[in-house]
């Protein structure tokens, strides 16, 4: 046998073809055997030829399939063999053998009566071996194995017929093989349960009555047909009784003594459904006869199935179940596979219902269809006239998916000879997860698979089209998805905002392995790394999100990756947000990245935004950690957001300005487009002593300007400061230091140089200082330094330096302080370095106070004596120098500290130098000589108090050093090479006078 396509005239189902060869046992061709194929919708059948061979073609989609092999003439036995055929487009040749039989002759009896009509047949379970007697009661039967016990019975149906048995073993052909049936003639026994019956046996034990048989002359109904019409079923030893109805010679008809049904031998009889289709009535432990109820005859209940051998289209295959159960849709549950199949003949049949193609154990009937695993919903599901109506549900499952999906494609129609292509316009629908795919325009083919034309890809709700994407030309095979044409405009990111996709981009709908969640991929075919959407119409947002890559799953989430280096989004007009990463959810979507505030010295912050649905409108807030910045010493720290919008028209934090440990303000930040500062939030206190005075109500800005904070400026109300009142302002420049309780700013541009500001804090003090040095043109420079101070207890004001004029030569100092402040010995130190009385003297002058409040003033100049020629030589073998100057200093001051006191005082002083020295280049030596003479006076008085004093002082200073050396030397001995010692002596003489309204004293010093 082989199977063949064959292109025409057979709907390209498949072509069985089968040579058989019959030969018996011992090799001779065997003729006029009729070979027949079981079980097809199309009967396939022929007789061997002279030479034992029979060839058949037949269309069927299965592989396995059941021949009958039957000699003709009786002389071998019939046989019926498995074959198990594979596609082929060769005969598949098939040597089957048969065993021989033997022919045996004889009459039927009643006594000596022929009996007519008798059925003579061999008892056993290979196939029937049966024949009927004639008018005579003759009867021959073929077929019969030789040499074998057997047991050879003889039966006729009626009222009072009891068969007839023999059993025997042929050797070789026999005649004369006689069956005498009997009578019995108490119980009528030509039927059982309403149901026609043939007695083979009865036994009689005192009334006990117990017989064998086989019921017969049955007919189908509900649409269904014996393929046998003499059909027997034959039943063992049932006990048997006369039940209430008898009769027209009033012998009861028997019944069984107990129960309603009986059990044949038979488990399955060929059964034709619907006049077109071959099938079987079947039951694993046989046949049963069921009484009926009211008077109805009984009828043989089974379960009918259909052989799948008989659709011979290979679109459809049902795998290892070879038969396909027919189930009654109106019957009991118990019942729908167990209905009355067969009446007996004369009882009118009962219409065929709608057949429900189901499993032997009443479920849902699977298979192959083109390859799809599939299903058929048993309730929607039907047998037609010769037609499969197969409510079929489609389960692809495509790589990497654990469980297939489920498509419902409607009813597929499975002729015997083939499968009608599925196409529509209904409504097909694909579970995917939360998704559903649709389509109204679909085919279901073979070479297709399943196509469809058109659709929609439901990535919410179906009810909600705002979230609907359009497809085109969408394959779905067994084990994968073609890629759709999907119209990707309606898209959106959690329902916010306005995506746009590229032209360029393709969708891929796949299932995620990875994610165990369906997926609509949008990418770029190119992989140029471009953006294949943009997000745009963020609120409070202006700009675009461009992402790279885009995916939607069905589970409800979202998932995008961004371009490199993504363009940042300006949020209220000052706000740059540089998106990283995004995440997506139903109606919500969160940006992560960096937020660059634009405030100088900041930089940029990571950061998230969240954009979410708030009374069906969306809304973007802003979460960021804490925020803090360094301008000079002053840290800005500002609180980070949570979750929270930002201002309308720019942002605005409130936070503190602070050098830890030193000064503290409460701030608040604003950013607008317009403006950027920051400004000490109201009703607070700066104390300017502890305990005591303080500035209320402070208030201060701070406004960058060129991209840098400018100074800190604050001032307040001045309260409880010893009288001081009004409003106090302080600016803080420069370089605010921290150092031992301090504040300190340093480097404050000045027109002579740079300031310096210390504010003490538990002192409460304020402490300034500015070094200068200018050179004023005209030969002249200045140096020195300017001092102020202020804290709770006064203040005062400092100014120190140094004069220097080449042209004229001269040189001079001046000092003046001005306040109200005890002149403390950082004070005096200050004024020490440019005091010429405390520079010749050690000690400050007599006027000087030891408390300012008014002012003090000392000023100095010096220059060369006009007699005294000035000169410096040096010829390195010899040098010699000679320096005279010539000056005064003036001193004077007020006070009013403790009443009104007046000081005045006055220096003259000659100071000369000369040195002469020489070397011999190995040897070098000098002396150096001076002399200093001064007079001074100064006077004191108290105009409030009276008090006077006069102190006068002069004095003589002579200096001498000599020195030498050896080596490489110069006249002064200085070179490097050479090794130079010295000598130095100075001698001072004076006198001091002092003078006042308490006395006088006198007194002469050396030292």
């Amino acid at each position: 046998m082989s199977n063949a396509l064959n292109g025409t005239g057979v709907n390209s189902a498949t072509v069985n073809q089968l040579a058989a060869s019959i030969l018996p046992g011992w090799g001779t061709a065997i003729k006029n055997v009729k070979v027949e194929v079981l079980a097809l919708s199309e009967p396939a059948e022929a007789t061997t030829n002279q030479g034992g061979s029979a060839t058949l073609r037949f269309a069927s989609s299965g592989t396995k399939f059941t021949v009958r092999l039957t000699p003709l003439d009786g002389t071998y036995q019939a046989r019926e063999v498995t074959l198990v055929n594979n596609v082929s487009r060769q005969d598949s040749v098939y040597h089957l053998a048969l065993e021989p039989a033997l022919v045996v002759r004889g009459q039927v009896r009643l006594g000596k009566q022929p009996i007519a009509g008798a059925r003579v047949f061999v008892d056993w379970s290979g196939l029937k071996v049966e024949t009927f007697s004639d008018a005579n009661g003759n009867y021959v039967l073929g077929g019969i194995p030789a040499k074998q016990p057997l047991t050879l019975r003889a039966t006729r149906s009626g009222s009072s017929y009891v068969g007839a048995e023999l059993k025997r073993t042929f050797t070789a052909p026999t005649d004369g093989v006689d069956l005498l049936i009997t009578q019995y003639n108490k119980l009528d026994l030509s039927q059982l349960l309403g149901v026609p019956v043939e007695v083979e046996t009865l036994e009689d034990k005192g009334g006990v009555v117990s017989i064998t048989g086989a019921f017969m002359r049955l007919r189908g109904t509900a649409g269904l047909a014996l393929a046998d019409t003499a059909l027997r079923l034959p039943f063992g030893s049932v006990a048997v009784k006369g039940g209430p109805s008898k009769n027209a010679n009033g012998i009861p008809y028997m019944v069984p003594a107990s129960g309603n049904s009986i059990t044949s031998s038979v488990t399955k009889a060929e059964v034709v459904v619907n006049g077109k289709l071959p099938g079987f009535l079947a039951k694993s432990d046989g046949l049963r006869v069921v009484g009926g109820t009211g008077g109805q005859p009984g009828a043989v209940r089974g379960a009918v199935y259909l052989p799948v051998t008989q659709f011979k289209d290979q679109s459809i295959h049902f795998g290892a179940t070879d038969k396909v159960y027919l189930a009654h849709p109106t019957a009991p549950a118990n019942e729908r596979l167990a209905y009355a199949a067969l009446v007996p003949a004369g009882v009118e049949a009962t219409p065929a219902p709608r057949w429900q193609p189901v499993t032997s154990d009443n479920k849902a009937l699977t298979y192959k269809l083109y390859n799809f695993p599939a299903e058929a919903t048993p309730a929607a599901s039907a047998l037609g006239h010769d037609t499969l109506r197969l409510a079929t549900t489609l389960h692809p499952q495509p790589a990497g998916l654990a469980t297939a999906l489920s498509v419902n494609v409607g009813v597929v129609s499975a002729l015997p000879g083939k499968v009608l292509p599925v196409s529509g316009t209904a409504k097909l629908s694909l579970p995917l997860e939360s998704w559903t795919l649709e389509s109204s325009k679909f085919t279901l083919s073979k070479n297709q698979g399943l196509y469809l034309q058109s659709g929609t890809l439901h990535l919410g709700a179906v009810t909600d089209a705002s979230r609907d994407v359009a497809f085109e030309d969408l394959t779905i095979l067994p084990s994968s998805l073609s890629q759709a044409q999907f119209n990707l405009s309606s898209l959106k990111l959690g329902g916010i905002g306005t995506l746009t996709v590229a032209k360029e981009a393709k969708a891929l709908l796949a299932f995620d392995a990875g994610q165990k969640h369906w997926s609509l991929d949008v990418l770029r075919p190119d992989q140029t790394g471009a953006a294949v959407a943009s997000l745009s119409g963020l609120p409070d947002a202006v700009g675009a999100v461009d992402l790279r890559l885009l995916t939607f799953f069905a589970n409800q989430t979202q998932a995008a990756q961004l371009i490199d280096n993504s363009p940042a989004l300006t949020l209220n007009q000052v706000v740059s947000f540089r998106p990283v990463t995004m995440v997506v959810g139903a109606d919500n979507l969160q940006l992560g990245g960096t937020i660059n505030l634009n405030i100088p010295q900041l930089g940029e912050q990571d950061g998230k935004l969240s954009i979410v649905r708030e009374n069906q409108q969306p809304k973007l807030v802003v979460t960021m950690p804490d925020m803090q910045f360094q301008t000079g010493p002053l840290i800005v720290k500002l609180p980070g957001l949570n979750y929270q919008r930002l201002a309308t028209g720019g942002v605005s934090f409130e936070g503190t300005a602070e050098e830890p440990g030193v000064v503290k303000f409460n701030v608040k930040l604003f950013h607008t487009p317009d403006s950027t500062a920051i400004g000490l939030r109201p009703q607070q206190k700066f104390e300017l002593a502890q305990g005591g005075g303080y500035l209320d109500n402070v208030r201060g800005w701070m406004r960058p300007s060129g991209g840098q904070w400018p100074l800190l400026t604050f001032g307040g109300d001045v309260k409880n400061a010893n009288g001081l009142s009004g409003v106090l302002s302080l600016s803080v420049h420069g370089d605010i230091m921290s150092d031992n309780q301090q504040v300190t700013v340093k480097n404050v541009p000045t027109p002579f140089g740079d300031m310096k500001l210390t504010f003490d804090i538990p002192k409460k003090r304020l402490v300034g200082e500015l070094p200068f040095e200018k050179d004023m043109g005209g030969g002249t420079k200045v140096t020195g330094t300017a001092n102020l101070l202020a804290d709770p207890t006064g203040w005062l004001m400092l100014s120190a330096g140094a004069m220097e004029k080449t042209n004229p030569s001269m040189k001079g100092a001046a000092m003046l302080v001005v306040g109200s402040h005890a002149l403390e010995p950082e004070i005096q130190e200050q004024f020490q370095k440019f005091s010429y009385f405390y520079k010749t003297k050690g000690v400050m002058p007599p006027s000087f106070p030891k408390t300012v409040d008014g002012f003090y003033f000392e000023g100095e100049i010096g220059m060369p004596v006009p007699i005294i020629p000035s000169f410096d030589v040096d010829l390195i073998v010899i040098s010699g120098k000679l320096e005279s100057i010539m000056g005064g200093d003036m001193r004077m001051g007020m006070n009013f500290s403790n009443g009104t006191e007046f000081g005045i005082g006055q220096s003259v002083f000659l100071d000369v130098k000369a040195g002469v020295g020489g070397t011999v280049v190995l040897v070098c030596g000098g002396v150096e000589a001076g002399v200093h003479a001064d007079m001074s006076a100064d006077g004191k008085v108290n105009v409030s108090t009276g008090d006077w004093s006069i102190a006068g002082d002069a004095s003589v200073k002579l200096t001498g050093t000599a020195y030498g050396g050896y080596g490489v030397c110069d006249s002064d001995c200085s070179w490097f090479t050479c090794d130079k010692h010295e000598k130095s002596v100075d001698l001072t003489v004076g006198a001091k006078i002092g003078v006042s309204n308490a006395g006088t004293n006198y007194s002469v010093y050396l030292k």
